[in-house]
């Protein structure tokens, strides 16, 4: 059983990190009826087009990826 789920946000970059950790703990609530809690992801980016993966939300993917952001622009 494979469950697929894509929120997309828009953020100011210096909330971005703060905002995407608050989000991934949100969904990673285990729902009622499910064995197991969802794994979460995530990618952030100027576009849909030129996103960087976070990869799994922790603070130092999340600060490479807005590095890599940045280096990029």
């Amino acid at each position: 059983f494979f469950v697929y789920d894509e929120i997309t946000s828009s953020v100011p970059v210096e909330l971005a990190k703060d905002y995407i950790l608050e989000l991934a703990e949100i969904m990673r609530i285990q729902a009622p009826g499910f064995e197991v809690a969802m794994d979460v992801e995530a990618a952030i980016g100027p576009t849909w087009g030129s996103q960087v993966e976070v990869g799994i939300p922790t603070p130092e993917n999340i600060d490479r990826a807005l590095k890599q952001l940045e280096e990029s622009t």
